[in-house]
């Protein structure tokens, strides 16, 4: 549940770019 919760957040600040951390190995 923690990733989705992550994705869903990332995907909405990918402007910052969260979603390019989320995606980080």
């Amino acid at each position: 549940e923690s990733s989705r919760r992550r994705r869903l957040i990332a995907g909405r600040l990918d402007s910052i770019g969260f979603q390019r951390i989320d995606l980080a190995p």
